[in-house]
């Protein structure tokens, strides 16, 4: 629950920022299954895994013993071809674009489509009840990144 409620937090600091988006989104609900998808690969909740290599490896001409412990950062996995931004299409549409968010293989989060229909319902029916909304003025959010545990906002102040 914490990982979901730290992904709809950073969802709305976008859509807070970002009037035209809110209105696609609200006037399109059938793009806020992708924007989530964004929000989940530029924000990830928990940005990194641990991991112990099974097997010498190299990475970017430096070798890493069998046996070691590593971080594996989920939060730049994302952002390669995708860039900083919420990934659009040419036509405007919101594009997903691929992610690590949820990890992958046999560690794989077993709640990401949980994650994924909560996302998308609160998403909904925020729009639906709350289509205009931004920052209140004189507020900066804060992130509190903490690389091995989840990554949220300290708080986010809305005005509608």
């Amino acid at each position: 629950i914490e990982m979901v409620a730290s992904a709809i937090s950073f969802a709305l600091l976008h859509l807070a920022r970002d009037a035209q988006l809110r209105a696609q989104l609200h006037e399109d609900p059938a793009q806020i299954p992708a924007f989530a998808e964004e929000i989940f690969r530029l924000e990830p909740p928990g940005p990194a895994i641990p991991r112990v290599t099974t097997r010498d490896v190299q990475i970017g001409g430096v070798t890493i013993p069998a046996r070691s412990a590593v971080w594996l950062a989920l939060e730049a996995a994302g952002r390669t071809n995708g860039g900083e931004e919420i990934s659009r299409g040419s036509n405007g549409e919101i594009r997903r674009q691929r992610h690590w968010a949820f990890g992958a293989g046999m560690h794989r989060c077993l709640g990401m489509h949980l994650a994924r229909l909560e996302m998308d319902t609160f998403l909904t029916e925020w729009l639906n009840r709350i289509p205009n909304f931004e920052l209140k003025p004189g507020f900066t959010p804060a992130v509190a990144h903490k690389p091995t545990s989840v990554t949220h906002l300290r708080r986010l102040k809305l005005r509608w």
